[in-house]
């Protein structure tokens, strides 16, 4: 059974977290340092990417 949880809930925050915390592993290298110009921020489960172009956002 499919169970949906209201956005917003302790558990969306969670699960956002756990996913963004992978995406932001893979998005710098292993020296810790984001790759490219564009910078990802998250918190809680909100995420934004932050380009100077749109050109640079398309390609992140």
């Amino acid at each position: 059974m499919f169970r949906s949880y209201a956005q917003g809930g302790v558990i969306s925050a969670t699960l956002s977290n756990i996913f963004l915390h992978e995406v932001d592993r893979q998005w710098r290298r292993s020296d810790g340092v984001a790759r490219g110009n564009v910078r990802l921020v998250y918190y809680a489960d909100d995420m934004v990417l932050l380009a100077r172009t749109e050109a640079e956002a398309r390609a992140a």
